[in-house]
């Protein structure tokens, strides 16, 4: 492959020439390979939407990244072009569409996924401290280790920050929506950019905008959380960027929950107050009496669940989404935790039982593997399976067979598991003997074939 350097606009395109050096078969010795050494897998998630791949960390600090991150699938081939990538990386960010490796030395590496990766510009960038991917995978914006902040990718979706460049300093943390940022200054303050209507202008509520402590977003909308425990709102006023008719009730708050097109304010005496659209879960009127002394609230992408002190559930929103628990609301006590796919619940309950429900393509059903749902220490999901983590350190999953409900094919080595990694469609399992096991879509992580080698220690 060959490259040049040049420059384009305000960003510098950085290209190279990469040789693959290739030995002579007759002199390479193959390796007698012990178990593989993973310590850990990780994927990405930006406010609830998850990546398409993992990357494994190896006891030697090296990464392996399999799945598909803006075309690079991970796999190895002797290239160099490889080793640029994967060498010295802390962490991997992006989406099928746009990629960014953070290396250890706060250097970013970052490209598309059109062209090709391999006929790609590479854009580097230098003393990045953090970075943020916005809910579309179409953007990224990173927080300098000065503190500034800048942004590439879709312009029409916060790729491009110039305009706020002088207002981007002392900056302590990024969140984003769809289409938008907004950035958190050290003095609480709050600076947006990206598209007006959706998030990416906030001066109409800019005056408020003060001591903030959190940003939460749907798809379309922000959503503030002072230190007050007061709450503030732009954006797409649909999605729950007007919150005047709930206003009074937006005090005490500890917490914002969303998905993609409400939100959930929990406050100190554990009641919820919602807005947003209606559609989503933003009227809780129907359960109102109900949403008491709750505890904590997940969602899927239109509906929420909320789980209250005595352990019973409370849902609402679209009952295509898990909005709905006629006929199994006397099943769903003693519950110890939720868990969501993109439009389905799941509920483990404290005796180590499951309860799922909503729309069986996206995990809703379990009752294929109800016999089985014993003794379940955690839970795990895709956009549309679920998998259970038992006592006993085997495995049972279900849902979507094209992301993870169906692991037939490892099932008999889905023994002695210590954890397991979920992605947008695929899981990732790590063994005692810190061997790595994926099921699912196999292009988006699923099949580590391609990288199987990778996750072996060097020698």
């Amino acid at each position: 492959m060959t490259f040049s350097l040049y420059k384009s606009g305000y960003i510098p395109f950085f290209l190279f020439t990469l040789t693959a050096c290739n030995p002579s078969p007759q002199h390479i010795k193959e390796p007698v390979l012990p178990p593989a050494s993973v310590s850990r897998i990780e994927s990405a998630e930006v406010n609830q939407i998850k990546s398409p791949f993992f990357y494994a960390t190896k006891d030697n600090g090296k990464k392996v990244l399999w799945g598909d991150l803006a075309g690079y699938s991970g796999e190895t081939n002797g290239d160099k072009y490889e080793q640029y990538i994967l060498n010295d990386a802390l962490s991997f960010h992006g989406s099928t569409t746009l990629a960014a490796v953070l290396k250890e030395d706060g250097t970013v590496l970052s490209w598309t996924s059109s062209p090709p990766l391999n006929n790609n510009k590479i854009i580097t960038y230098k003393n990045i401290h953090t970075l943020k991917t916005n809910s579309s995978g179409t953007s990224m914006g990173a927080i300098l280790k000065n503190g500034n902040v800048i942004s590439w990718g879709d312009p029409n979706k916060g790729g491009d920050s110039r305009a706020v460049a002088s207002q981007l300093i002392k900056i302590t943390s990024l969140n984003s929506n769809e289409f938008a940022f907004a950035a958190i200054k050290n003095d609480g303050s709050v600076v947006t950019w990206g598209n007006a209507e959706n998030g990416g202008d906030s001066s109409a509520v800019q005056a408020q905008l003060t001591q903030i402590k959190s940003i939460s977003s749907t798809n379309k909308a922000f959503a503030a959380l002072k230190t007050d425990g007061t709450v503030i709102t732009w954006g797409f006023a649909n999605d729950g960027g007007n919150s005047t008719s709930i206003a009074s009730g937006l005090v005490d708050i500890e917490h914002i929950y969303s998905n993609s097109g409400a939100f959930a304010a929990l406050n100190k005496r554990g009641q919820v107050i919602t807005w947003g659209s209606p559609d989503s879960g933003g009227d809780s009127t129907s359960v109102s009496h109900e949403l008491s002394k709750i505890k904590v609230i997940s969602a899927t992408r239109f509906a929420f669940s909320a789980l209250n002190e005595r352990g019973d559930i409370v849902s609402w929103g679209a009952p295509e989404s898990g909005g709905d628990i006629t006929g199994i609301a006397h099943e769903l006590t003693n519950v110890k935790q939720i868990y969501s796919t993109a439009h389905a619940f799941a509920a483990l309950k404290n005796n180590g039982t499951v309860v799922a429900w909503g729309p069986p393509v996206y995990g809703g059903d379990a009752s294929l593997v109800a016999d089985q749902l014993v003794e379940v220490k955690s839970l795990y999901s895709t956009d549309a399976a679920f998998s259970a983590l038992k006592n006993d350190a085997s495995v049972i999953a279900w849902g979507n067979k094209d992301n993870g409900g169906d692991f037939t094919a490892v099932e008999a080595k889905l023994r002695n598991i210590t954890s397991i990694t979920a992605n947008k469609s695929a899981f990732a399992a790590l063994t005692e003997t810190k061997e790595v096991i994926s099921w699912g879509d196999p292009y988006l992580g699923g099949d580590i074939s391609l990288v199987g080698d990778n996750l072996k220690p060097s020698q």
